[in-house]
């Protein structure tokens, strides 16, 4: 045996051992990945981004980090809390670390050390004996450690209300720790306090054409982009002679929101939106309460019984030609967009007490003006024209456009602008900000050098129409350019091919009709009417077919705008009235810049989305409940047209255009919604919440059921409401068992949507019934993942000899799925 192989023996050696065990441990050292026989690890000859190593990945990094927090709750993975990927330099305080922190309720001022590489507050006993009165100390069992390793005896957590100087007050969770230390201020909450500034190193990102003394400026006003504005003067709420005044009870609120709107409704009493109340109050309106993506609530009011009464006091809002007038000779642009306009409107305190809105923790009152009240955007337009009266701008409810000769005149008016905001409370949206532009979108149009140019997003959708690729398809499109005539001369010459062709009975789509078709496309898109700002009669027709949604803007009958879109993969699991809906929320969204402010009436080919709005927010499904939320800040009305009335919109949603909505598309499939869940193979269906996705299996979600425990679940195991968990089995096996009615838990999830079955689950949010106990076999319930195809069935019975060895839990959890939470490790 040569040397290199006697070197080689005990290298393979430890390679064996450390595969055995990571066999053992069920878990690939190198990738994280569950390991199983003849595992192919995806991390060899890969390069670890936290330490630059080989043949690993970050997430099961050994390398010790800085000041790392590893803190696994539901909802949140222990990537959130790295900050190794983060360039940070503080800005601000460099010379003194230490601050003196106002503790609001027990009035008391405490030097906090700012700890830029610290993911936890630290607060010492001796501090906490000291507050009077004490604040409830919560079990936690989060492990803190320091620099040196040593590790810190945790005895709880507190939630304190904290300011700096005059600064906004913020509500934070402490550790309280038994060591004689300074308390500790972590880099989030010093962030978020204004104490130090973060400069992110952004790779792959364009350099910004901003002049050097505009960036001087925006640096001059920073606090003007920051927080929520207070405008001068209180607004008042007018009601109707002879109104009736509603109490509504408080809304349910499932078990695992319920402390997330605790938290919310604290959040917003510190930064004044909201106030508890004790006082007496004839009207009383409900909340909708929606959960974002990143886990925490938004609080809606759902004021439908108040806006009957509301005297709305219309504001004539300017016209487009009113900039437009202002723009000859212009070489630069800017744009602001006002930021949370209703919240920056205080009301007095008799339209605050119309507001007030019950909770399972009490009553509240509005002290600014809700989202939502069909008042709040006469009233905003009005106190912003207020504010920048004598200015040389175009203002149209939140979007103010600065036009100037050249740059130095550009960044005075913009210095005039920033000041007159600073001065009355104004606030502004940095992302949503253009300075220094040759042109910038504006209301549906182009404000250029050049003049005024129509906005090509109006006519994307025509424009970029994919080709029929079917008779039923032609005849669709044939229908849309009978009903856009008049913008289209010599219809009859031109659609003559495209007619011929719809009477073949073959379909063979060349060249001549392609061209046909670009013709009339390329006439529609060049004679689009001019959006009149002074009209009244606007319309908004939408339509949503299995795969798109389509809308049409008319104003006095005449065609301004178009848009279209496809459905992403979870969107087209929607009903009907969910996809009908879904249009309307596109198309407000899509044509905002005309709609918004105007009374619209919005057309569609569904009955019965023309009754549902009609009702209370509360009183819908939570999948519609978040749509009508999202159009509640637009003054429309939903009536019903036949299909055959509305060939347009019906056209765009069948020939859409191939793109989807990037805030949806990437949404989960159940989107925070209530389901029904077998947490056993042997147990019995019941109701759970989604939390979220489960990132590291594509199929699985974190729900929590309503007795509070969190589990980690497979789509198998998870049905929507409107899915059937009952079906007859294909074939029987060889020793077969007794079949219980209403058993469909081997079914595709995917095949199950849309059967009507007697044993199916209610679509109603209340009153569910209790589903039947389910009876599986072995191989059922080890089976692998069924196809994602509609048409799809599955065997309630498999053959006897179909076995598999029994899935292992992952580790921190059961058999079952539940997630175990075993004390975490936090490194401070």
């Amino acid at each position: 045996m040569t040397a290199a192989n006697k070197t080689s023996v005990p290298m393979m050696k430890q390679e064996i051992d450390a595969l055995k065990k990571q066999y053992n441990n069920k878990e690939c050292y190198f990738c994280g990945a569950p390991y199983t026989k003849n595992h192919n690890c995806p991390a060899r000859g890969k390069t670890c981004s936290k330490c630059n190593k080989l043949n690993h990945f970050a997430k099961v990094c050994k390398s010790k980090g800085v000041n790392e927090i590893s803190q696994q709750e539901a909802g949140t993975s222990a990537s959130e809390f790295m900050i190794d990927t983060v360039n940070s330099m503080p800005v601000k305080h460099t010379d003194r670390p230490d601050a003196v922190i106002r503790i609001v309720d027990q009035k008391l001022d405490l030097v906090f050390k700012i700890n830029t590489g610290a993911e936890a507050n630290v607060l010492p006993v001796s501090d906490y004996n000291s507050m009077v009165p004490k604040p409830r100390l919560q079990p936690t069992k989060d492990i803190l450690t320091s620099y040196s390793g040593e590790r810190l005896q945790v005895l709880g957590f507190v939630e304190l209300c904290i300011c700096y100087k005059e600064g906004e007050k913020q509500v934070n969770q402490f550790h309280v720790v038994n060591t004689d230390r300074k308390p500790i201020l972590s880099r989030k909450t010093s962030q978020n306090m204004k104490l130090i500034k973060f400069i992110l190193n952004v790779q792959n990102e364009p350099a910004t054409s901003m002049k050097p003394e505009t960036a001087r400026i925006l640096e001059e006003y920073e606090d003007v982009f920051e927080g929520v504005g207070k405008l001068p003067g209180k607004c008042k709420i007018h009601l109707k002679e002879g109104a009736v005044p509603t109490v509504q009870p408080p809304k349910r609120v499932p078990i695992a929101l319920q402390e997330k709107l605790k938290e919310e409704l604290d959040r917003l009493e510190v930064m004044g939106i909201i106030e508890k109340t004790t006082t007496p109050t004839e009207w009383v309106n409900s909340i909708v309460v929606v959960q974002k993506p990143n886990g925490s609530l938004r609080i809606c009011l759902d004021p439908v019984d108040l806006n009957k009464w509301v005297q709305r006091p219309y504001h004539q809002i300017p016209s487009f030609d009113d900039v437009a007038a202002k723009c000859s000779g212009s070489n630069t642009f800017f744009k602001l967009d006002a930021r949370q306009g209703c919240w920056s409107m205080e009301l007095d305190e008799e339209s605050s007490l119309l507001t007030t809105f019950s909770t399972t923790f009490g009553r509240y009152r509005w002290k600014r003006y809700p989202f939502g009240v069909k008042s709040a955007q006469d009233e905003f337009q009005r106190k912003m024209e207020e504010v920048f009266e004598g200015l040389d701008i175009g203002l149209i409810i939140d979007d103010i456009a600065g036009t100037a000769a050249n740059t130095e005149d550009h960044d005075a008016k913009l210095r005039l602008v920033l000041q007159r905001a600073r001065e009355k409370g104004v606030r502004f949206n940095r992302d949503k900000c253009i300075f220094n532009a040759l042109n910038i979108p504006y209301f549906g149009h182009l404000l250029t050098t050049e003049g005024i140019k129509a906005d090509p997003e109006k006519t994307k959708a025509i424009a970029n129409m994919p080709a029929p690729e079917s008779h039923e398809q032609l005849q669709v499109l044939l229908g849309m350019y009978n009903y856009l005539a008049r913008y289209i001369p010599n219809l009859s010459t031109l659609n003559h091919p495209l007619r011929e062709l719809s009477k073949s009975k073959t379909y063979d789509w060349t060249t001549q009709h392609e061209n046909a078709r670009k013709q009339i496309q390329a006439s529609i898109c060049k004679n689009l009417s001019y959006f009149d700002h002074k009209s009244r009669n606007v319309k908004v027709i939408v339509d949503a077919s299995q795969h798109g949604l389509g809308a049409q803007l008319v104003v006095d009958n005449k065609t301004v705008a178009f848009g279209s879109r496809s459905l992403s993969g979870a969107e087209k699991r929607y009903s009907q009235i969910e996809k009908e809906m879904l249009a309307v929320t596109y198309a407000c969204k899509h044509f905002r810049q005309y709609i918004y402010g105007r009374t619209t009436t919005v057309t569609t080919d569904h009955k019965p989305l023309e009754s549902i709005l009609k009702k209370p927010i509360s009183k819908a499904p939570p999948r519609l409940q978040r749509m009508m939320i999202a159009v509640q800040n637009y003054d429309i009305q939903v009536i019903y047209r036949p299909g055959s009335e509305i060939p347009v919109a019906d056209a765009l949603s069948r020939l859409h255009l191939p793109e989807t909505d990037p805030d949806t598309q990437h949404d989960s499939e159940f989107a925070d919604q209530t389901v029904w869940v077998k947490l056993d193979h042997n147990a019995r269906w019941q109701k759970a919440l989604i939390l979220e996705k489960y990132k590291y299996a594509p199929r699985s979600y974190i729900l929590q059921t309503e007795n509070g425990k969190v589990y980690r679940q497979n789509r198998r195991q998870i049905r929507e409401r409107n899915e059937s968990m009952s079906t007859e089995p294909q074939f029987e096996a060889t020793s077969p068992e007794p079949s219980i009615p209403g058993d469909q838990s081997h079914v595709s999830p995917r095949a199950q949507i849309g059967i009507e079955h007697p044993h199916s689950v209610p679509s109603s949010p209340t009153n569910f019934p209790t589903p039947p106990r389910a009876t599986t076999t072995p191989a059922e319930r080890f089976a692998t993942p069924l196809a994602d195809t509609a048409t799809a069935e599955s065997p309630s019975r498999s053959p006897s000899h179909l076995t598999q060895r029994p899935r292992q839990p992952l580790r921190g959890t059961t058999r079952s799925g539940r997630i175990t939470q075993p004390p975490t490790r936090l490194n401070l």
